[in-house]
């Protein structure tokens, strides 16, 4: 006979998995109060779930409404995904927890590339539109690519690229570029302030093994500051355990 702590166990777990089929078949991202009226679960009850699961990256949570979590693709295989089908729900959740523009990127010849942008919610954003191309050197995602590139491509780049300057803070200095990166691939990120919009602050982390791609948080510099850098760069650094897989 199944003890109560065993018979509570399974009820949760059972509760646990209706959520997120009722998540994933619903017309619509459902509220706390909606999934407690479906599945008849108290609201106390509700909220322990709910929050384990966010906390696994099961479901994530947007406002106030539902939506499965970049967790789930890995139980089928998200190794063997299209890195912008892996990175997708990623730059979501990142977006939701921060409310910034944030983005996947590559590097394709020789120019980085916006793959994916999930703009934020706020009245001053920036982002760069799908497809768009930018200066590898100007942006942290650019730069967190260069520095985690084989050196033979990074020195490639660095001896035929010509390095424009779009600001006072642009690197320009195949020197002073060069001991930006080694900074970059010692402590793990990359930072961009002003470098090619003034007023604008990015910060990027490579993805992949071997390095495919970068993912970046655009933050107007009137909001950014050691509070919001410090939270950036720990969901960043999730953000790479979760494309990892």
């Amino acid at each position: 006979m199944a003890s109560q702590g065993e018979t509570t166990s399974v009820k949760s777990a059972a509760r646990a998995i209706d959520l997120i089929e009722h998540v994933a078949h619903a017309a619509e991202p459902p509220t706390a109060q909606r999934l407690s009226e479906a599945l008849a679960i108290p609201a106390s009850s509700l909220s322990y779930l709910l929050s384990t699961l966010v906390a696994r990256g099961w479901l994530e949570v947007d406002g106030r409404s539902y939506r499965l979590g970049p967790a789930l693709p890995a139980l089928i295989g998200s190794r063997a995904r299209p890195a912008t089908e892996r990175a997708a729900p990623i730059v979501r959740w990142l977006r939701m927890q921060l409310d910034e523009s944030c983005g996947y990127f590559e590097a394709r010849d020789g120019e980085l590339v916006a793959l994916i942008s999930d703009m934020g919610r706020q009245a001053l954003n920036y982002s760069m539109r799908v497809g768009q191309r930018g200066p590898l050197h100007a942006f942290a995602a650019g730069k967190a690519l260069l520095a985690f590139a084989p050196e033979a491509e990074r020195e490639n780049y660095l001896a035929a690229r010509e390095l424009t300057r779009f600001t006072d803070y642009t690197l320009v200095s195949r020197t002073a570029l060069r001991k930006d990166l080694a900074a970059i691939a010692k402590r793990g990120y990359a930072l961009a302030e002003h470098e090619h919009t003034l007023g604008l602050i990015s910060l990027a982390v490579p993805v992949g093994d071997p390095v495919t791609g970068a993912i970046s948080i655009a933050v107007p510099s009137v909001r950014f500051d050691e509070t919001l850098k410090t939270r950036a760069l720990e969901l960043l650094r999730v953000a790479q355990e979760r494309f990892a897989g």
